[in-house]
């Protein structure tokens, strides 16, 4: 799978390694103005490769954001053209903030692509992990594209909540 990142925070750094490990491809962009994307993506490896924000979206099945909240409809107005791709929210969205979620924002700004947003924060604060390995909570507006992602970060380390928003129950699912 082609794999197009936006940015780059650890979170999505850490996703990158396993997704590498996998033997996924994957193309790094980011915004301009911003410290040389290569030196900070050149420690995953070889196979790693940068490209211009507006290639982006035409090399990658799977969009992941990974930049600022603050910058996040600049990152997706350099993108070129994202509809009917599956988009990772990998964000860090602010705490009590007026600015909306991210997830909220990428769905108004691209209302054409599936989008999934993973976190180590439960949307509704409604479940705290009782263990000391990382969770990760996923939630999305396409069934399909939720599934492909849990997918692609199988083996990874992390572990999966299932989340059914409609009752607010959390099921752990292990990743092997």
């Amino acid at each position: 799978m082609d794999i197009g990142v936006m940015g780059i925070n650890a979170f999505a750094k850490t996703f990158c390694k396993h997704w590498i490990r996998s033997g996924h491809k994957i193309v790094f962009a980011d915004l301009p103005g911003q410290s040389d994307i290569f030196k900070k993506v050149s420690t995953l490896g070889s196979e790693v490769s940068v490209t211009t924000p507006d290639q982006l979206a035409s090399l990658a099945e799977i969009i992941v954001l990974a930049v600022e909240h603050h910058d996040l409809e600049k990152a997706i107005g350099l993108m070129g053209h994202v509809s009917k791709k599956i988009v990772v929210d990998l964000v860090t969205d602010p705490g009590a903030s007026a600015q909306p979620n991210s997830f909220f924002e990428i769905q108004r700004l691209l209302p054409e692509v599936k989008v999934v947003k993973l976190t180590d924060v439960y949307p509704d604060h409604l479940h705290q992990s009782t263990d000391d390995k990382q969770v990760i909570y996923s939630y999305s507006n396409d069934q399909l594209a939720q599934r492909m992602v849990r997918w692609s970060i199988e083996g990874s380390g992390y572990h999966m909540i299932d989340v059914d928003n409609r009752n607010h129950k959390a099921a752990k699912t292990k990743v092997n």
